[in-house]
């Protein structure tokens, strides 16, 4: 709250000066120099309650990723929304990951399903692909360019 008092304090100070001419840079000063103290202390206190220690379980991490609907997104434009959202539909009701959906449906191979999945892929999502074909990277179609 004393962080939020001081931006407070620094705004009315600041509203009150007239071109450089303020004579409430000190208040402005002490005000932004105290945050900066108690933010940086509350850092500390964070890190040594909250943070050391803490490990990720990458067994727990890798099922919420393989059962996240989310990575339909990267496979819509191969399958179409309509089949991606079937293979949601079944994934929640039966309880199985997506790719075991997609895969165990033949809609895609394991391989062309961990490709459109992969993160470098995944991050290009939206985007033009320039420069793909000339990798012997063809995936599908693209979007034209400007639409």
């Amino acid at each position: 709250m004393a962080v939020m008092a001081h931006d407070g304090a620094i705004t009315q100070a600041c509203s009150q000066g007239h071109l450089e001419l303020n004579p409430f840079l000190p208040l402005v000063a002490d005000a932004l120099l105290d945050s900066l103290d108690l933010l940086g202390r509350a850092c500390g206190i964070l890190r040594k309650h909250c943070v050391e220690g803490l490990a990720a379980d990458e067994e727990r991490c890798r099922r919420q990723v393989a059962n996240a609907t989310a990575s339909l997104t990267a496979l819509v434009e191969r399958l179409g929304y309509r089949a991606a959202s079937e293979a949601a539909a079944v994934a929640r009701a039966e309880g199985r990951g997506i790719r075991e959906v997609v895969v165990g449906r033949k809609l895609l191979t394991a391989e062309e399903y961990d490709r459109l999945t992969a993160p470098e892929n995944v991050m290009r999502l939206g985007h033009a692909q320039k420069g793909r074909a000339a990798h012997g990277e063809d995936d599908g179609p693209r979007r034209e360019e400007g639409r």
